[in-house]
């Protein structure tokens, strides 16, 4: 902490962060109170059934006037991170996604500082802040949703896999298996040449039995459409699973009976 810093007390010199200025600290008391109050009052009553959307203007906007106040000596981005996430989570935002915009600011830190500076110079400065944040937490949101139709879908496949070639319970099928799941996890195609090689328990259940036994599995595991084959070699096909997933639509389109939804 920086010398004469006093945690929790406004301070009473003057500050600049990358380029911008606090205010006065003559005002940042009177400035603080008026933000509260202000974040308390009518203008932020929430409707009924629009709390995350108002929680989420809410939010932006107090970090947005607590970072132009710069009311203490150090820490002022932490505790408007920190009123961020209490108001997002407050209005039922869920905690992962709360921590969607601080993770925003800090992956486009000159930019963050570019936009404070732009904000507070400039007539609809505060609405060029909000839509800057506003567009770093959908696309947040998108990542976290991507990972976790990436986890769903690893999931599916993988008991998809053990109920359809699980149930004879013979050696054969504990190969086969077992070479679909240890590819499933390899981000590129795995030459035939290389391919027992692509874990421990492949290599031991191949170690005994002749080539002609492995070709004669990769043979029936492609002709059942558990692999597929490119120019580079062997993939688990996980598009197998793609027909029990729900029906994803373009954004705009409209089907009868169904509501349009962004994919």
């Amino acid at each position: 902490m920086a010398e004469g810093v006093v945690p929790g007390a406004i301070r009473t010199y003057d500050v600049s962060v990358g380029g911008y200025h606090g205010a006065p600290p003559e005002d940042c008391e009177c400035l603080v109170r008026k933000l509260c109050d202000w974040l308390c009052g009518q203008d932020f009553a929430v409707p009924q059934g629009q709390e995350i959307a108002f929680g989420i203007l809410m939010a932006i906007v107090a970090h947005l006037y607590l970072a132009w106040i710069h009311p203490f000596g150090d820490g002022n981005g932490r505790t408007a991170r920190l009123m961020e996430f209490q108001i997002l989570v407050g209005v039922g935002v869920p905690s992962p996604a709360a921590h969607l915009l601080s993770n925003h600011y800090n992956r486009t830190r000159t930019e963050y500082y570019r936009q404070l500076q732009y904000s507070s110079s400039r007539d609809n400065g505060p609405m060029s802040f909000l839509i800057y944040a506003v567009r770093g937490f959908v696309d947040g949101l998108r990542e976290q949703l991507d990972y976790i139709r990436e986890q769903q879908m690893e999931v599916a496949w993988r008991n998809y896999v053990h109920e359809t070639l699980g149930h004879q319970k013979s050696a054969t099928e504990d190969r086969r298996r077992h070479v679909v799941l240890d590819l499933s996890g390899k981000a590129d195609p795995v030459p035939l040449s290389q391919l027992t090689n692509v874990s421990g328990r492949v290599a031991q259940a191949y170690a005994h039995v002749s080539p002609r036994t492995l070709l004669r599995d990769i043979s029936a595991l492609v002709k059942d459409g558990y692999l597929i084959k490119t120019n580079k070699g062997l993939a688990a096909n996980k598009r197998l699973i793609a027909a029990f997933l729900p029906a994803r639509h373009a954004p705009g389109t409209k089907e009868e009976g169904l509501p349009s939804v962004i994919s």
